[in-house]
């Protein structure tokens, strides 16, 4: 009973150390047991995807409401690359809440195969990279900006080159006129 004991006390110490990590960082944590397609979230995926907790069954299919329909395609298809084992499950992609507000995710899991290689579990993490995308669309429009006025700065350059060359001719012209 001793040891039971001291391992249930680690556990619950490593869960709550767990625990704590994810909320600090904003991690989503899910587990997917495909052969019965039930997830289990933790509250920051609900909050994520903009559902509330027991709004309705989490399945795969539930994830897949969730996406973008511009991301749908690829999200999907990356999810089954994963499952097919021909890579691993770390990809981003949108998803568009029941309110419209849209979140950047990116996504990681690994397969858990039983010993023929079935798929039994998918387990991952999601992280909310709306900020890091907006700042990277922001540095980007800054940068079209700067490249838009280098190419008139260079513009004004050559056409003071070229008003500078017909000067000069014209100039002795119409000296020599006078």
């Amino acid at each position: 009973i001793t040891q039971r004991i001291l391992t249930e006390k680690t556990l619950l110490s490593t869960t709550q150390r767990l625990q704590l990590a994810t909320s600090a960082d904003g991690i989503g944590i899910w587990d997917w047991d495909i052969p019965q397609d039930v997830m289990v979230w933790n509250d920051k995926m609900f909050e994520l995807y903009g559902m509330e907790r027991g709004s309705s069954p989490l399945s795969v299919a539930a994830w897949e409401r969730g996406l973008h329909p511009d991301d749908y395609a690829k999200a999907t298809e990356d999810n089954q690359a994963a499952l097919r084992g021909e890579r691993e499950f770390d990809t981003e992609y949108r998803v568009l809440q029941g309110d419209g507000t849209i979140k950047f995710i990116k996504a990681g899991a690994k397969v858990i195969r039983d010993g023929d290689g079935k798929p039994l579990r998918m387990i991952g993490i999601n992280r909310d990279i709306t900020e890091r995308k907006h700042n990277e669309d922001k540095i980007r429009q800054q940068r079209e900006e700067l490249s838009q006025v280098n190419r008139l700065a260079t513009i004004g350059e050559f056409a003071a080159s070229i008003a500078h060359e017909i000067h000069q001719p014209l100039t002795a012209i119409l000296n020599n006129a006078q």
